[in-house]
């Protein structure tokens, strides 16, 4: 079975490093509007991935190909 992993554990260990402090989860929700036990789920890889690994099979392509960020967005998430 294809899963998608999801690093967040890691790039909160990177920020630590980089930033010289401690991040919690509590600050990330604060921050987010996210709810700690959905940013705990996320780090512990018990979130909801179905659509992304059934479009990656579809397509045969990795997430990083259907998935991009862009700052420049409308509602609809179409660039601007």
């Amino acid at each position: 079975m294809k899963r998608v992993i999801c690093r967040l554990k890691e790039v909160i260990a990177r920020y630590e490093v980089e930033n010289d402090e401690r991040l919690t989860y509590e600050r990330i929700a604060e921050s987010t509007g996210l709810s700690e036990r959905t940013l705990r789920r996320w780090a512990n890889n018990e979130m909801e991935h179905r659509i992304i690994v059934e479009l990656c099979d579809f397509f045969e392509v990795q997430p990083g190909d259907l998935l991009s960020f862009s700052s420049n967005c409308t509602k609809a998430g179409e660039e601007e």
